[in-house]
């Protein structure tokens, strides 16, 4: 990816826009799309906010070197078995404001994403893509200055995913630790982790345990668990086609 072309980003809002039509669509005319209930051949995914779920968020990251990982949720989706064989996919779908205002570089947060994806392979966690958004309408970096439908709440990520990696909707998890990662889609559950985003008595976010049997619940047809000593440390399977960061 050319980091210094601004017109991907552009270029990935119009096609997440025109699935969210074509999804519309197919939902009025009761047929099979991205919001319908579950297709046999799509498989169904875990959806995965950057900063604060894999890693400790402690504000814009533009360093590998200083990443803290939150090591009981990487060592807790290690144990599933569904996760290492691809039965359950896993991606990663992150706002990266920071870009637009101008404090960390699309190079920066770029690298941020690929040592996080190199530490989940050392869990035996294949990652099949990572989406993020720069946009942010109060940036200073002109051409990321703007709402957008990549934005999470906003959907646009999650098709774009949806689209490029096969997924079933209906069938999958949203993880993160902040009302936004609630993505405004039909059918798409999001588990909200405990975090100092997550204040008010409605809305306090649940415990790494409670995110973990969530998923043994949401998943249970895919052979869940796996013996650590067997989990593979290559990350075999792993593949960025569709990923964008």
């Amino acid at each position: 990816m050319d980091l210094a072309d601004s017109t991907i980003f552009e270029e990935m809002e119009a096609c997440a826009r025109r699935l969210a039509e074509q999804a519309a669509r197919d939902v009025s005319r009761g047929t099979q799309g991205i919001f319908a209930p579950s297709v046999k051949k799509l498989r169904p995914a875990l959806f995965l906010d950057r900063d604060g779920v894999l890693v400790q968020d402690s504000g814009y990251m533009r360093d590998p070197d200083a990443l803290v990982y939150k090591e009981d949720v990487l060592r807790g989706l290690a144990d599933f078995a569904c996760f290492q064989e691809q039965k359950v996919l896993l991606a990663v779908i992150s706002n990266q404001a920071g870009i637009a205002k101008g404090i960390i570089t699309r190079a920066e947060a770029e690298a941020v994403n690929e040592r996080i994806v190199r530490r989940m392979r050392e869990h035996g966690l294949p990652v099949a893509g990572v989406w993020y958004c720069p946009y942010h309408e109060e940036g200073i970096v002109p051409e990321y200055t703007r709402a957008s439908f990549l934005r999470k709440p906003q959907p646009g990520m999650i098709l774009l995913a949806a689209e490029a990696l096969g997924i079933d909707i209906a069938r999958s998890l949203m993880v993160g630790d902040k009302e936004s990662d609630c993505i405004a889609l039909p059918y798409l559950e999001t588990y909200l982790l405990e975090s100092h985003y997550l204040l008010h008595d409605e809305c306090r976010g649940g415990s790494v345990v409670g995110l973990m049997q969530r998923i043994v619940e949401k998943f249970a047809p895919y052979a869940l668990h796996t013996e650590r000593t067997e989990r593979p440390v290559d990350g075999a399977g792993y593949a960025d086609e569709g990923a964008i960061g």
